[in-house]
């Protein structure tokens, strides 16, 4: 082992604190997704897991549909905490 900390991911509370906000702004999932790529890249990301470590830090999320595009699809989906 080399002497450096590994924090798991349920016990990262820098982690929580960032997800929080991210979803009290209402950041759509990809923005909050490259996000937490950038800043917490030593665990593993996808949208899957994205949402598991939400519903673990007990964000509970409900989705929002933003504008529609031109072909009539939905752009994207955000996400903003239930109140």
């Amino acid at each position: 082992m080399s002497g450096l900390s590994y924090t798991p991911w349920q016990l990262n509370k820098q982690l929580e604190n960032f997800l929080e906000g991210c979803v009290l702004q209402g950041l759509p999932r990809r923005v909050i997704l490259d996000a937490v790529k950038s800043n917490f890249g030593t665990y593993k990301w996808s949208e899957r897991t994205l949402v598991r470590r939400l519903k673990h830090f007990d964000l509970k999320l409900k989705m929002e549909r933003h504008q529609m595009s031109r072909n009539g699809d939905f752009e994207e989906i955000s996400l903003r905490r239930e109140v």
